[in-house]
């Protein structure tokens, strides 16, 4: 269940903010402050993204834990 919880969540993440929220935020911030800025604004979010998948990783395994006991 958690597995599969986690792929649709990744799907989510990576389809929808990913691919279609992502490229509109650094497009409008690189309009406004230029494209060094909207690049970096870029990096922030998947450092942001990196940052939440690695403090998941115990509670995720304590969960697999759980159910496998």
């Amino acid at each position: 269940m958690v597995l599969i919880a986690s792929s649709v969540g990744k799907g989510l993440f990576d389809g929808f903010i990913g691919a279609g929220l992502s490229p509109l935020l650094v497009a409008r911030v690189s309009g406004g402050f230029g494209l060094a800025t909207g690049m970096t604004s870029l990096a922030l979010a998947y450092f942001a993204a990196v940052a939440v998948i690695l403090a998941m990783r115990r509670p995720a395994l304590n969960a697999i834990d759980a159910v496998a006991r």
